[in-house]
């Protein structure tokens, strides 16, 4: 009997205890909707308070000589003191019951005694402990309502994202740091660079500086440059040329390299004598490296190249491209030395602890990095300069020899600078007396190497080869002496004669197409423009005049939609997106070119990137001749009628 009473009251104190924990359970659920309604109430007036917070710091900030350093200065302070104070009440503030033991254990606490009074969680410990852990106690309400865990260092992150966001009186602030930091007279604080990683990933700065002075065609002269002329010219890095007459045939590039004088090498020759090959080659060179870094002692080596080109837009033959080229290059490399090309952009940077919203380029400002760039010159860098193309910049070739007189008087030590022109009055009258190379002069044995290499490979040549023996070598030796140095007369020549042997010409007609070619390349093209069949005459017209109405270098693809188009309606959502089917629209594009435009014009370029263009700047300049477009034009009247007037 008295073993049922006691189930029967077990089982009302376990319905009791269910009773009691469904009501707590409730009760919690409650509060917990009551916390997340108070912080989203209290949202708004945390981001306002943070906002007026930042404001105060600025308006104190803009008042001092260095503002953007004292917002950063003051800022770091508010926040380092918000983490101090979270590490501090972070060891001393009591936990929650079921967090107790494990906090004892990483505060090293002995157990309380079973009697010790407590009061509201708080264990006493000191006077001192106990005011820390009743001042945390008053204040937590404000910043995490409805949790008794201390989120200072969550209060410092929101004061930073409200920083970097942009967004309430940050707006203002970004623009009066905008107006005050590009002032004319603005000038870097000394220490404007110390302690700054800590904001803000320093190399990520430099990559955004770098990406906005960039432009979209800043590497596209280089890759142009025509693979046929690509020889290995590693003549050029012989210590001692070879001698004639007593005198070497060129001066000693590698010796050039290792002085520590600031003269110009100069890298000249006829128009199409291969000095844009050159330089291309010169700077994948694996011993240029080696040769720069003999004098270098403790500054750091920066190679830059620029390859101006009349042809393409301004940024491609300005003074204003060859700086925004030198100066992303040098920040790709070198990213270390952002504070000192863009202190602006830097400060602006680390005073918001972003990298966007940064403004753009003005010409005042890149001449200013540039010159900042010269100033480090044989103090932390050696700046190793490659220029190609001084006769292609769209400005008299006096401002261009002026301007490098100025980079060298600007960089007395710490600079080498090699450029490359034709032979113009204004730059023999400047750069002759420097260390020199005359590339029409010195290439005749990479004239025969490039020239049996290409007739090798042509089967209609070696079966002719097999009937004309003699008469086959003595073709490739005419070719070589005609070339006369210009290895892009001599790459236009080979084209046009192996493609007349491969249409089944014999080497005796050969030979004699030859001796009635000009050696004068305007006057080759002449005769190339007038060997083209007439019936194939409207499609070469045709296909010139829409890359002249391009103003440059066309996309493969558009250029074949476009003459397919003549034929027949083309639907581009009907052509099959495969890679194979592109693959056989470019090859049909490059037999059409060859045989339309006897490669006048060409493709450069691989896959989806590859345009078609003029095969070299003297074929552009042959085809925007007065005379030579109106006969253009007159052979195909229906396309872009205004170039044709």
């Amino acid at each position: 009997m008295l073993s049922g009473s006691n189930t029967s009251a077990e089982e009302n104190h376990c319905k009791e205890c269910q009773k009691a924990k469904d009501e707590e359970s409730v009760e919690f659920n409650n509060n917990m909707q009551a916390v997340l309604r108070i912080k989203s109430e209290f949202a708004p007036l945390r981001r306002n308070i943070i906002d007026a917070m930042i404001l105060c710091l600025w308006d104190d900030a803009k008042r001092r000589e260095q503002c953007e350093l004292q917002f950063n200065n003051q800022l770091n302070k508010a926040i380092g003191l918000l983490e101090k104070i979270q590490m501090d009440i972070s060891h001393l503030q009591p936990p929650l019951p079921y967090q107790e033991a494990e906090w004892r254990t990483q505060h090293h606490r002995p157990d309380k005694p079973k009697n010790s009074p407590s009061e509201s969680g708080t264990v006493v410990f000191t006077v001192v402990e106990e005011g820390v852990v009743k001042l945390g106690q008053a204040i937590q309400p404000l910043i995490q309502p409805g949790t008794r865990l201390l989120s200072l260092n969550q209060l410092a992150e929101d004061i930073i994202q409200h920083v970097k966001a942009g967004t309430g009186s940050m707006a203002t602030i970004r623009q009066e740091l905008l107006n005050h930091l590009w002032k004319d007279d603005w000038k870097p604080a000394e220490n404007m660079t110390d302690d700054c990683s800590a904001h803000i990933d320093p190399i990520m700065v430099a990559q955004a500086i770098a990406a906005d002075i960039q432009f979209n065609d800043i590497k596209s002269r280089e890759k142009a440059i025509p693979k046929s002329f690509e020889t290995t010219y590693s003549w050029i890095f012989q210590k001692e040329p070879p001698i004639k007459d007593s005198m070497p045939l060129w001066s000693s590039f590698p010796k050039w390299l290792e002085d520590n004088s600031n003269k110009v090498y100069w890298i000249t020759g006829k128009p199409g004598s291969g000095k844009s090959t050159m330089m291309k080659l010169i700077m994948q060179n694996e011993t240029l490296w080696d040769n720069l870094s003999q004098s270098l002692g403790a500054l750091r080596l920066i190679l830059v190249k620029y390859y101006a080109w009349n042809p393409g837009n301004m940024l491609q033959k300005s003074l204003q491209g060859l700086k925004r080229t030198v100066i992303f290059q040098v920040l790709k490399q070198f990213p270390e030395l952002a504070p000192v090309l863009s202190p602006r952009r830097w400060a602006f940077c680390q005073a918001l602890r972003n990298i966007s919203g940064l403004p753009k380029w003005t010409d005042w400002e890149i001449a200013e990095s540039f010159e900042a760039l010269l100033s480090s010159c044989g103090k932390t860098i050696q700046l190793a300069l490659f220029i190609d193309g001084l006769d292609e910049f769209s400005m008299p070739p006096a401002e261009i020899v002026d301007y490098i007189k100025h980079i060298l008087a600007r960089c007395s030590c710490g600079l080498k600078l090699c450029a490359a022109s034709r032979p113009w009055t204004e730059f023999q009258d400047e750069f002759n007396q420097c260390p020199m190379l005359q590339m029409h002069l010195q290439t005749h044995s990479d004239m025969e190497i490039f020239i049996n290499s290409k007739f090798n490979d042509n089967n209609a040549f070696a079966e002719q080869k097999q009937l004309y023996p003699e008469s086959a070598t003595q073709l490739l030796t005419d070719i070589a002496k005609r070339a006369n140095g210009v290895f892009l007369w001599l790459s236009i020549v080979v084209k046009h004669l192996l493609g007349l042997l491969s249409e089944g010409q014999s080497i005796p007609q050969a030979r004699k197409d030859l001796e009635a070619l000009p050696s004068d390349i305007l006057s080759l093209y002449d005769a190339i423009w007038g060997s083209i069949r007439p019936k194939n005459l409207p499609d070469a017209a045709y296909m010139m005049q829409v890359l002249r109405a391009a103003d440059g270098p066309f996309p493969w693809f558009k250029i074949w939609l476009i003459e397919e188009s003549r034929f027949a309606p083309m639907n581009i959502d009907s052509f099959p997106k495969d890679k194979n089917s592109k693959d056989v629209a470019l090859r049909s594009l490059k037999r059409k070119l060859a045989a339309r435009t006897k490669c006048i014009l060409e493709l450069s370029g691989t896959g989806s990137s590859a345009v078609v263009d003029f095969i070299y700047r003297l074929a552009r300049d042959w085809a925007v001749q007065p005379e030579t477009w109106h006969l253009i034009c007159s052979s195909y009247s229906e396309v872009v009628t205004n170039r044709c007037l």
